[in-house]
């Protein structure tokens, strides 16, 4: 799928920087408060985590691995959707999407989806028309009305 067999270890260690970037990102636009501390403390306890393999981590630790792919396939994905109509950097952009992907790969290998991903999934699109809420085929949404 990715060109090359990619080990969980050599994941891990792609997705730190880009990890620790998005988590310090959100941490610091939380300023001071509890969630901000919270995300500070996941990213001291991810930084331990660098050089640490997957066969010798604990629960708690993959824990942490699993935040850490999430928020990297968070950060590259932005960055690809940022770039990707910018002059000069299709290469960037096309190098992020694809460790997004990968990233993503992992987490739903090793974690499943998580439970927005699932909503997601299982939820259907509507788009609003001039008639109003439309399906995908067209037809008219006729939303369910208690009697």
């Amino acid at each position: 799928m990715f060109g090359r067999k990619y080990t969980i270890d050599t994941v891990i260690r792609r997705a730190f920087h880009a990890g620790i970037q998005d988590l310090t990102t959100l941490a610091d636009s939380y300023g001071a408060d509890d969630y901000a501390n919270l995300l500070r403390r996941d990213i001291a306890e991810i930084r331990k985590l660098q050089g640490v393999k997957w066969a010798k981590m604990n629960g708690g630790q993959r824990r942490l691995v699993m935040t850490l792919l999430t928020h990297a396939e968070q950060w590259e994905a932005s960055l690809a959707d940022s770039l990707h109509r910018t002059r000069g950097y299709a290469r960037t952009a096309a190098e992020s999407k694809r460790l997004a992907e990968l990233f993503k790969h992992f987490r739903h290998s090793i974690f499943g989806k998580n439970g927005l991903e699932h909503f997601v999934e299982n939820s259907i699109t509507l788009t609003l028309t001039h008639r109003g809420l439309e399906y995908s085929d067209g037809r008219l949404y006729e939303p369910v009305r208690n009697v």
